[in-house]
């Protein structure tokens, strides 16, 4: 978030956007235009969430615990074996080597932790 403060204090002219969607509503409220994110590719309703004029801490609690849930696994791994849980098809699980998809017990943790966490990769699927 530092060097983005900066670029906004420093460059008022530049369209700023953030790739760390938990940084989203501090740089909303700093006169940003918005994020690239590949969160919202899986969890749009959390990013949207994120974007409200009224963003709530709740939804900033989300996005952060989703954040370290999913990346507590290798990245691509992870977010495939969520869209898998998502579209119920394990076709999506298939990474491409040097990859390696997650083990069914990390796959089963993942999916544990989110359910925990009270995001449910399942029903996120809702969202498609």
């Amino acid at each position: 978030w530092a060097h983005t403060s900066a670029v906004l204090d420093r460059c008022p002219q530049l369209a700023v956007m953030v790739g760390h969607e938990p940084h989203l509503p501090r740089l909303m409220r700093a006169g940003g235009v918005g994020t690239i994110c590949g969160i919202a590719n899986l969890r749009a309703d959390l990013v949207r969430a994120l974007l409200a004029p009224n963003v709530t801490a709740a939804a900033e609690q989300r996005i952060e615990a989703f954040v370290r849930v999913a990346f507590s696994q290798p990245l691509m791994a992870g977010f495939k074996s969520m869209l898998a849980d998502q579209y119920d098809d394990p076709h999506w699980r298939a990474v491409r080597a040097p990859l390696v998809a997650l083990t069914d017990t990390q796959r089963h943790a993942l999916r544990d932790t989110l359910a925990g966490a009270g995001l449910d990769s399942m029903a996120a699927g809702a969202n498609r």
